[in-house]
């Protein structure tokens, strides 16, 4: 069975972005967005968790909710231009904007 594999990444933030940078993050990315609002795993029904993604899950990294296959909802900016791509199925990803 397929089991997702949680990994550390580090972001960096404002304060440890270069002093030379001049433009808004906005203007860094073509749609716009800004920041990551919301993260959403869909699980197949007969996933059972390891126990670090019940932890992340728990600490209100990201939510799950049960689907047909693997996919990722990530919410940009609360979507607020209610804008959806969805990239399945060549790739498990559903982008809200």
């Amino acid at each position: 069975m397929f089991r997702p594999q949680l990994n550390h990444v580090r972001v960096r933030t404002k304060r440890s972005c270069s002093p030379a940078r001049t433009t808004s993050p906005a203007s860094d990315h073509p749609i716009g967005v800004e920041r990551i609002t919301d993260i959403q795993l869909i699980r197949p029904k007969e996933y059972q968790p390891v126990a670090a993604f019940t932890y992340l899950e728990k600490a209100g990294i990201f939510k799950s909710t049960e689907g047909k296959e693997w996919a990722i909802e990530i919410t940009f900016d609360g979507g607020r231009k209610a804008q959806t791509k969805d990239l399945r199925p060549d790739l498990p990803l559903i982008v809200h904007y």
